[in-house]
């Protein structure tokens, strides 16, 4: 127990009896006189001994050492009950014969009335003369005991109970020097969760670089607990090491994936996986799988990839033959999540779910099928090549070594599959092995009796070809353009007659599964329009589509026209425009203005215009003329009257709208009106003539 305490650590015991913070502490105990001495070590300062304390600082601080003593001694009970239920039934034999020879010593001190290291040496000597203890069973785990080890023997006891009386526990000075310091054992759990193969040799180097050379156990030290603690934390280390393998051996499982599944389709499980076996191309195919979840109904597609084309093709088969599941459970990789399938079972209002990311346990049942597939019949299949670099290693030394022993002349040749014969294999395996087969999560029942037995309801496609369309997959993002020469799509072009009206719109594109050089083509909103083809491909002719086409035009145009030609008839648009104008003057009555101030307008040249009438002589008229004279004049008043030209009204007031159109243009870029003509810009908007011009002109009759 501590005795003597600095004012840091009294203000970090936060006791109530003393002040919350250091300085404060110490002004208290100068006030007081606490007695001293002075603290060794960095910074130095004062330490006060317990004794010396306030009694009421004191007694709190007590018994605050005495809750921390029993809290101490409650978590090494824990500990000391967790390490007991990980001993090994020999461990737990000799823990039990140690703590027999413990109980007889406490026996034997008590009644011995020595002193303990007395008590000690007569013990020890009696037992090692066999006087005590002498059970062939004790003596085959303990034959004889020193003072020491029975010292620490008890001081285990007592600390851990039976666990602490198990081999090796706590009583190595090396694996006592890592435990004692918390970096030591930080860093190399830390080295082994970067890297869980590292070598013990690595990590004693590791660590006397961080830590320096005397501060480090040795080699032998660190090997041995590095080995105690995966052996201890299996668990852990295998989830480190291989997640997944973790999760298939340790996880905990909360109940069953399929406990809530109770009708046949309501459920089915989408997966892909590459195959460990070589095909006569060359390559590596992968298997896509369906699995309905009630039933455990399977079905497998090879494929040289796993796509979306691929996912649409085994969904399809799956459709036809199985029924319309309720949902379907994916995971999330670009095959499932792609635009196409996720808009096929959008339409056919199926539930897609999406598992989390690396977790396959998501989607346990495909998961557990690939694998008993994969690690059964496939390995003796020609072309199997290890599901492992170690497993084809072996194949590799293996053929090598029976091509040396045949000779180059026999060289054995290898036969292997066609992507049909593995489709064909997989089929029959389904049909006559796995559906035959008694499944332990159907209560011992086959995936084919579990069909069989269904009295539910299925729901079916009765349309194959409305399922073909549908599940036809789109072109980028489907939507495309059609123009003059149809849908570009590839570097082709695919055209149709009964796109003769849609040129210049978007559409949607659905290529045809089952015909190269086709696609369906439907507007935004979905409707089915046609069938369109690449003619160069389909082997049509493109001129006769041309053709048809261009004459389909030609005739919807024409019927158009006419349509909107009598409408035009009917309704008398050629009047509109003067109906239009007549109604503004109807609800526009001429409206007696408000003076509005004047001011004498001037300009350069309206004073040369007045210059020039003032210069203008009138012909005198003399009131005794003659009757000829008369009628020469006459005649001559009315060939000035013929030769001047009338301006309509309409005339004047589109030149007054033109003119406001003008001034507006250049207030809206900044130019600065005169204020003759912010007068009239601002009066003209107001009147009825405005609005008349300006409804003209929407039409299309007036002056621009």
């Amino acid at each position: 127990m501590k005795n003597y305490f600095s004012a840091k650590e009294l203000e970090e015991l936060h006791l109530t009896t003393l002040p919350s913070c250091k300085r404060l502490i110490n002004i208290k105990a100068t006030n007081e006189n606490w007695p001293f001495r002075a603290r060794k070590g960095k910074g130095g300062g004062r330490e006060y001994n317990i004794d010396d304390l306030p009694s009421e600082v004191r007694a709190e601080l007590l018994s605050l050492q005495q809750k921390n003593k029993e809290s101490k001694a409650q978590e090494e009970r824990e500990v000391a009950m967790a390490s007991l239920l990980k001993l090994q039934d020999s461990q737990l034999q000799k823990a039990s014969i140690r703590e027999q020879i413990v109980q007889e010593y406490l026996l034997f001190k008590e009644s011995s009335g020595l002193s303990n290291t007395k008590a000690r040496m007569e013990f020890c000597l009696n037992f090692n003369n066999k006087k005590i203890l002498p059970d062939s069973s004790v003596r085959a785990v303990v034959s004889n005991i020193c003072e020491r080890t029975l010292f620490n023997l008890q001081k285990n006891y007592e600390t851990m109970g039976l666990a602490g009386l198990a081999d090796n526990y706590g009583n190595r000075k090396g694996a006592s020097k890592i435990e004692a310091r918390p970096e030591l054992k930080e860093l190399i759990l830390g080295l082994i969760y970067y890297n869980p193969d590292i070598s013990s040799k690595l990590i004693m180097r590791a660590l006397r670089t961080k830590f320096g050379w005397d501060n480090v156990p040795s080699y032998k030290t660190i090997r041995n607990w590095v080995l105690k603690w995966k052996n201890e934390n299996e668990s852990l280390l295998l989830a480190i090491k291989n997640p997944d393998a973790w999760r298939n051996k340790f996880q905990s499982a909360a109940g069953s994936q399929s406990e809530k599944i109770v009708r046949l389709n309501q459920r089915w499980e989408f997966d892909s996986t590459p195959t460990d076996i070589m095909l006569d191309d060359g390559s590596r195919h992968n298997i896509v799988g369906v699995i309905d979840v009630y039933s455990r109904r399977l079905k497998l597609l090879v494929s040289n990839s796993s796509n979306s084309k691929a996912v649409t093709s085994i969904t399809r088969a799956c459709l036809l033959e199985w029924g319309v599941p309720e949902e379907v459970k994916t995971d999330n990789g670009a095959d499932y999540a792609s635009k196409h399938m996720r808009r096929v079972f959008d339409s056919l209002e199926i539930k897609q779910i999406f598992c989390k990311p690396f977790t396959p346990e998501g989607k346990p049942h495909i998961e557990r099928v690939f694998k008993t597939f994969s690690h059964d019949v496939l390995e003796m299949l020609p072309g199997y090549i290890g599901h492992n670099v170690s497993d084809r290693k072996n194949i590799e030394a293996r053929k090598s070594y029976a091509d040396h022993i045949m000779g180059k002349a026999k060289k054995r040749t290898a036969e292997y599959l066609s992507a049909e014969q593995l489709q064909e294999f997989c089929d029959n395996w389904i049909k006559n092995y796995y559906m035959q087969e008694p499944h332990r999560g159907l209560n011992g029942k086959t995936p084919q009796s579990m069909i069989d037995n269904y009295d539910g309801e299925v729901r079916r496609i009765g349309n194959e070809r409305a399922l073909d369309i549908l599940l036809s997959p789109t072109s980028g993002d489907g939507l495309r353009t059609v123009t003059k020469k149809g849908i570009a799509i590839d570097n082709a072009y695919y055209d149709s007659h009964d796109l003769a009206m849609y040129a210049g719109k978007q559409v949607k594109v659905l290529y045809s599964e089952s015909e190269w050089g086709k696609i369906y083509v439907f507007t935004l909103e979905g409707k089915f329009i046609c069938e369109a083809f690449c003619c160069e491909r389909a082997g049509i002719s493109r001129a006769e589509v041309a053709t048809a086409k261009k004459h389909l035009q030609k005739r919807l145009i024409s019927e158009s026209k006419k349509i909107v030609k009598d409408y035009s008839k009917k309704y008398m648009v050629k009047n509109l425009a003067q109906e239009i104008v007549n109604q503004k003057i109807e609800n526009n009555p001429d409206i007696l203005a408000f003076p509005k101030p004047e001011v004498p307008y001037e300009s350069r040249f309206l004073q040369e215009a007045e210059n020039i009438l003032a210069s203008k002589q009138e012909i005198p008229v003399s009131r005794n003329l003659t009757v000829e004279e008369q009628n020469t004049l006459e005649q001559v008043e009315k060939a000035k009257n013929d030769n001047v030209i009338s301006m309509p009204a309409t005339i004047l007031a589109r030149e007054k709208y033109k003119h406001w159109k003008d001034l507006n243009e250049r207030f809206l870029k900044g130019e600065r009106l005169t204020a003759n003509e912010r007068d009239f810009y601002a009066n003209y908007k107001l009147s009825s003539e405005y609005e008349t011009q300006q409804t003209l002109e929407e039409l299309g009759l007036g002056a621009m």
